[in-house]
């Protein structure tokens, strides 16, 4: 059946459609000031619209990933001596946050939000995008101002590390619940 789509089907594109479709994709990255990869992503995620279930999962996420950099910024206070920074991962931790809310970071907002010295922070946002988790791009609407966007990867990668601990959490107050009943 030509231009079916059936299973087990091969699919053919003419070398301008596949043009056409890259077109897309670069028009779609630079309105949206990210990378081709995100924007394909990000046109996945349109077509194939994210269940109810996996948007309040990713919020969630978003949520607990900003707890927990809230918590190890505190960690110094806490505990009365300045030894405690991982200014990278309080970054990627802002950036997916910030993402999941709508919001946009710039290069100075997220150096202060990683809580160490400027200098250190740019060195570190500097490292985040040598691997691939970041990606800086100008703000059309501020020709001052540089925005740090996250890599597809960054924001799995955290997404992983996120439900992990959240998982585990959980797994603490199970623990604590079947204590309390053996009690």
């Amino acid at each position: 059946m030509p231009g079916g789509t059936g299973v087990g089907e091969e699919i053919r594109l003419s070398v301008g459609e596949i043009a056409h479709l890259l077109d897309v994709v670069m028009k779609v990255a630079e309105d949206g000031h990210c990378t081709p990869s995100e924007a394909v992503h990000r046109i996945s995620n349109i077509l194939f619209a994210e269940r109810g279930d996996d948007r309040r999962r990713r919020a969630v996420l978003a949520d607990y990933a900003a707890r927990i950099r809230h918590v190890r910024m505190k960690r110094n206070a806490l505990i009365g001596a300045p030894l405690f920074r991982d200014p990278a991962w309080d970054m990627l931790l802002e950036l997916f946050a910030a993402h999941e809310n709508g919001r946009k970071m710039s290069v100075s907002l997220l150096c202060i939000a990683s809580g160490v010295p400027l200098t250190t922070a740019l060195r570190q946002l500097q490292r985040l995008e040598d691997y691939g988790l970041v990606t800086r791009l100008g703000d059309s609407s501020d020709q001052r101002r540089c925005l740090v966007i996250p890599t597809a990867k960054a924001m799995d990668g955290v997404e992983s590390v996120a439900a992990a601990l959240l998982e585990q959490s959980h797994a603490a107050d199970l623990f604590d619940e079947r204590q309390d009943e053996a009690a």
